[in-house]
């Protein structure tokens, strides 16, 4: 029967599922809710075309089911309503994000231009007028000490350089407010001052050190073509005179090591006494005695007992002219001469506190540990 059906024409094979469906519809609805819940898509696809191709027969039908079910309809055009306002609304807040943005951006590119314009006109006006704009800075400063300070701190950190460079300048053009500046530096900060002496050091002695590294084992590599004296590890070079008191001193020493930097004047050389001037220059018929034998001198008669071939009458000259004119041998003498004559045996003691009356402490330092400090003992002839 089956068969029958289906190889007839489409026309009979329509008319037969139209009876059947007018016949069964319980079984039709069935069917049709079966396949629209296994072929959801188809169904919609179906409905839309239909739709379409019927809009009189949806009107019917949307209106005659709004009438059966006015709840249905009531809840489906308030979230419809719901929807849309929600899209309203978020469309009306991009369109408003977009004005925003295309304002913010038109105000920056119209804000660059001015502020172009601005600064051309500023800058020219500060090239023309450096004073009113070297005291509108210093008053702005004044009264915004922050803003300065941060503006300062941004620059420095930017331009290290340029900041280098300005503070090299200024230290050599302000010593005393460089010097007063490390001062309380290193009292505020002993650890971080001691920590950059010490590298200081360690590098400057790197450096001192670097040149003559470079000469390690070199005698051992000997060159007899080199002409060393004219290194400049080896030469020294040339001694210059002080400006002040015109000591002679190599390039490298310290400056005021000789004369504290004209702080010191000691007097000019006088001319040597007489008989001593003759002596020494060859114009007294003794010179010849006097400078073969002028390595130690002492008393006349001391001198004349124990060096029998000193004459008797060079010393007696020599003795006289000390006396005279030796500051020491006054104040020896002296010292002698208060002693009683019964006494035979005393001492003379070099006391390092006490100096002559207005002169120079340093004309009078005791001896040294380093050297040979001794008490004479002088014995009355």
């Amino acid at each position: 029967m089956l068969f029958e059906i289906y190889s007839k024409p489409p026309e009979v094979h329509r008319d037969a599922v139209q009876k059947y469906t007018q016949n069964h519809p319980e079984v039709h609805r069935d069917a049709v809710q079966k396949y629209t819940q296994n072929h959801p898509e188809v169904h919609r696809d179906t409905v839309q075309k239909y739709t379409q191709n019927h809009p009189e027969v949806h009107r019917d039908a949307v209106r005659k089911y709004t009438q059966s079910h006015p709840e249905v309809h009531r809840d489906a055009v308030q979230k419809y309503t719901q929807t849309t306002q929600k899209f309203i609304e978020m469309l009306f807040r991009n369109i408003l994000k977009t004005i925003q943005k295309f304002i913010e951006m038109l105000l920056e590119n119209i804000l660059k231009a001015t502020r172009k314009v601005h600064r051309d006109a500023v800058q020219k006006y500060t090239q023309s007028h450096p004073e009113i704009h070297r005291d509108a800075v210093q008053k702005y400063t004044q009264s915004h000490p922050e803003v300065h300070r941060d503006a300062v701190q941004k620059y420095t950190q930017s331009h290290l350089e340029v900041n280098r460079e300005a503070v090299r300048k200024y230290t050599q053009r302000h010593p005393e407010v460089n010097r007063k500046t490390v001062k309380k530096y290193v009292s505020k900060n002993p650890h971080v001052a001691r920590t950059k002496s010490n590298k200081y050091k360690e590098k400057i002695s790197e450096i001192r050190l670097l040149p003559w590294t470079s000469k390690h084992l070199s005698a051992f590599k000997y060159k007899p073509n080199v002409d060393y004296s004219m290194d400049e590890i080896v030469n020294l070079g040339p001694r210059l005179p002080c400006s002040w008191c015109r000591a002679l001193k190599w390039k490298d020493e310290t400056q005021g090591m000789c004369c504290s930097g004209g702080k010191v004047q000691l007097p000019n050389l006088e001319p040597y006494p007489e008989p001593l001037h003759s002596l020494l220059t060859h114009q007294d018929p003794l010179s010849e005695h006097f400078l073969s034998t002028i390595h130690d001198h002492r008393e006349k008669d001391i001198r004349c007992g124990i060096y029998p071939g000193i004459k008797p009458e060079l010393i007696s000259q020599l003795q006289k002219s000390l006396h005279e004119h030796n500051k020491y041998i006054m104040d020896f003498k002296a010292a002698i001469d208060s002693v009683p004559k019964d006494q035979k045996e005393f001492k003379v003691v070099i006391n390092a506190e006490r100096k002559p009356f207005g002169e120079h402490k340093g004309r009078f330092n005791a001896p040294q540990t380093k050297e040979v400090a001794r008490c004479h003992r002088w014995t009355r002839v």
